[in-house]
């Protein structure tokens, strides 16, 4: 997603090539979305996200069927486990898994390729 100042710049430039009156998406501010998430006011219990690669798709409900098995299927327990491993591996493992995750891999690559393979496949529907 752009930040408010792409997003400005975008809005300028389908302005001149005449699309003023034409309607997009609604625009959100991501870091409002995430803390009113934490929040949670409006107490929702699904967790989703988009990880546009089949790969990844495949390894998570892999670690998550696994972890569903390991902790008598109580989806509280497997989140709860999951976010206590994360804040003990705390900002230094995690960061460390990434830059090593990052030699093997070009994941800023990979992320483009999927959005454009995505973004294609909906033009042709």
């Amino acid at each position: 997603m752009p930040t408010i100042d792409q997003l400005g710049e975008w809005v300028k430039a389908e302005q001149r090539k005449g699309n003023g009156q034409c309607h997009t998406n609604h625009p959100v501010i991501m870091e409002h979305v995430r803390k009113e998430a934490i929040k949670n006011t409006a107490e929702k219990t699904r967790i989703g996200l988009e990880t546009y690669s089949p790969r990844s798709y495949s390894d998570w409900n892999d670690l998550l069927e696994w972890m569903m098995e390991s902790l008598g299927c109580n989806p509280i327990l497997v989140v709860d486990v999951m976010y206590l491993i994360m804040k003990l591996a705390g900002e230094e493992g995690v960061e460390m898994a990434k830059d090593n995750l990052f030699k093997l891999h070009d994941y800023e690559a990979e992320l483009r390729e999927a959005r454009a393979k995505k973004k294609a496949k909906r033009k042709v529907i």
